[in-house]
């Protein structure tokens, strides 16, 4: 009879452990007993497949994941490192040589992940794609601004007797009609695709 837990990767061995016994005990089984190696066996399956069954790219997301690896490579010179250099280099070359308009390409970004990223890793690569899904799917967007220009953004507000969001808007909209920029058209029409 198998077995089917869903335990976080993170757990520890012992935890997984504990947590199969008391599964075993609430299924009303008392002869059943499991050796420590099946238990071993079943925690370490459990670990490596946790994860990485809740996550994978997607057609959808493998433009961003590779942009994401792509930028980790460039600008974080411990981002691969492995006690076989080998490995290193084998990951790098293997990384370029997707072929990013391929079909398979999702596919191979995945598997490359699952073989060569950490646990760490692979949770921040599927945070940034997640952030940058909600991101897109939003209509509201974040800016930042410096204290000083915010307070004189907001007194200016203020003294209209309008929401900083309303001034800036309406403040925005006059310049834009005023400006009426070429690229705005291409933008909108691109919006609309």
């Amino acid at each position: 009879m198998a077995i089917s837990v869903n335990v976080s990767a993170r757990n520890s061995i012992k935890a997984q452990i504990i947590y199969i016994r008391y599964v075993v005990s609430k299924l009303g089984m008392p002869n059943f007993n499991v050796t420590v190696s099946q238990e071993v066996l079943c925690s370490v399956t459990l670990s490596q497949t946790g994860m990485h069954m809740r996550f994978s790219i997607t057609p959808e997301n493998k433009k961003d994941a590779w942009a994401y690896i792509l930028n980790k490579l460039h600008n974080d010179s411990t981002y691969l490192i492995f006690d076989d250099l080998k490995k290193e280099d084998e990951a790098k070359a293997l990384f370029r040589s997707i072929n990013f308009n391929d079909e398979s390409t999702a596919k191979e970004l995945d598997t490359w992940c699952k073989n060569y990223l950490q646990d760490k890793q692979l949770n921040s690569l599927r945070a940034a794609l997640r952030k940058k899904s909600s991101r897109r799917n939003k209509d509201v967007l974040s800016i930042e601004l410096d204290r000083d220009v915010y307070n004189d953004l907001n007194d200016l507000a203020a003294a209209e007797d309008m929401t900083l969001k309303g001034y800036l808007a309406m403040l925005i909209q006059d310049r834009y009609h005023e400006v009426k920029p070429p690229v705005a058209n291409r933008a909108k029409q691109r919006k609309k695709c």
